[in-house]
């Protein structure tokens, strides 16, 4: 289940630690260039450029685009300024945004963002800057990230907005999860509050069923007693080769609506080499894809090229430096077409003292895929085990750790910022670690 609170740490990339965590080499983003080709031929566009402060966290970026729009020639021009503030503990405690239009001198504080951490709750505040009164606003919105203790199995967090005719903060969307005391969802309550009518709200619950787990799982979702609910079953076929998720709506006179389904084909890695969506034709009575997505891999695992068909074919290749860091990406609007995207990482060597003992030379090398990932990660199935992660950045600083049920192969990564980081899971007896990019 997603945090809303992000656990905001340095823009970094990855570094394996060696034994002692002594001294060893580190690298961070320097900048990113975007290249666009069209008639004219290519030409860098946009350039963002990273600066980090002592602690090697992220200070501020910059954006840069280039006003001419013909190849080999660049007007550059910075229209976007990003400043990162932290505490005495290095947590992030402000994060603001400068612009100004192509045509402007001044710079104008549009947005910032401000972080409070409490024993009970940590919360975050998002403001924008009213013209009228010369002001900062009393905030649009604000995320409440309630801290409960490990023993609790809980996770919760509500976004409120600032509503104007009474001056208050009102309740907007609220996340409730319950969990089993080995790591799996048993609950999730998400309420809804009706805008400009703060009094009034709808709840949604999922109910996660495990009869059949790990095989096969139930998930019944209920919207507001609105006369049906939405079945989701989750699946895999004896080889593992292939996972299944079919939705239906089942009403509650118990007919049942065929709506959706959702395929994907794993190679002998474990790798999702292909997902397919379709759509249930009650006409028809079969299957309509709707979408299909093909993943392919180099030999270390790592994802090299995405597909994806969906009226429009869309293409992302990614390529590494020596260093497994991600290079480029390239980006084809659809097939046919010469007009495309090439993004350009640019990172920079820099050497970091330890001072914290970690486990080492004990552990075993695990495959997180696919890798780049933006919001799950899996790795080889520990089988019919309990397992404990951490994740920490390159610094050595842990930002992430839960507990991991039977069978359960997959990360929650959602919650941090774009880079490279490495995780270590307690499985029985033994350590396993392994490396991922987070985009």
């Amino acid at each position: 289940m997603k945090r809303t609170i992000l656990l905001l740490t340095v823009l970094f990339c990855f570094s394996v630690f060696n034994n002692s965590m002594a001294q060893q080499d580190g690298f961070l983003l320097d900048s990113v260039r975007k290249t666009i080709a069209t008639g004219y031929g290519p030409y860098t566009s946009k350039m963002t450029h990273y600066y980090y402060n002592l602690f090697n966290q992220l200070k501020f970026d910059e954006v840069i685009i280039n006003r001419n729009s013909f190849p080999d020639t660049a007007d550059w021009y910075c229209t976007q300024k990003n400043y990162h503030f932290y505490d005495a503990e290095h947590r992030i405690i402000q994060d603001s945004l400068n612009s100004r239009e192509a045509n402007e001198t001044d710079w104008t504080s549009k947005y910032k963002k401000e972080y409070y951490y409490g024993n009970a709750a940590n919360i975050k505040t998002t403001f924008s800057w009213d013209f009228t009164t010369g002001s900062w606003n009393n905030g649009n919105e604000r995320y409440i990230d309630t801290l409960t203790p490990p023993e609790d199995y809980r996770i919760s967090y509500l976004r409120q907005y600032w509503f104007d005719q009474t001056g208050q903060w009102k309740n907007d969307y609220w996340v409730d999860s319950l969990f089993f005391p080995d790591g799996l969802i048993n609950l999730i309550k998400q309420t809804y509050w009706l805008v400009g009518d703060p009094d009034i709200s709808v709840c949604d619950t999922i109910v996660y069923d495990y009869s059949y787990y790990p095989d096969t799982l139930f998930t019944y979702q209920y919207e507001n007693n609105n006369g049906y609910y939405f079945l989701h079953k989750i699946y895999y076929n004896n080889d593992s080769s292939t996972k299944y998720n079919f939705k239906y709506r089942v009403m509650f006179d118990n007919t049942v609506d065929t709506l959706y389904k959702t395929t994907w084909y794993y190679d002998d890695d474990q790798h999702v080499i292909k997902r397919e969506g379709a759509w249930w034709h009650p006409d028809l009575h079969d299957w309509l894809t709707t979408t299909t997505i093909t993943y392919q891999y180099n030999q270390k695992g790592l994802l090299v090229q995405k597909d994806i068909i969906s009226g429009d074919h869309q293409q992302t290749k990614y390529s590494y430096n020596d260093d497994d860091l991600l290079w480029k990406e390239d980006y084809y609007p659809e097939a046919g077409n010469q007009s495309y995207f090439i993004t350009h990482y640019y990172y920079y060597t820099y050497t970091y003292v330890g001072t914290e003992q970690y486990e080492t030379g004990n552990e075993t090398e695990l495959l997180f895929y696919p890798n780049p990932a933006e919001r799950i990660i899996y790795f080889t199935n520990l089988q019919n085990r309990k397992k404990q992660y951490r994740i920490y950045d390159v610094t050595g600083r842990m930002l992430q750790q839960g507990k991991l049920g039977i069978n359960q192969n997959s990360i929650d990564i959602s919650g941090l910022i774009p880079g490279s980081y490495f995780a270590i899971i307690h499985c029985k007896n033994q350590v396993y670690k392994g490396k991922f990019i987070k985009y």
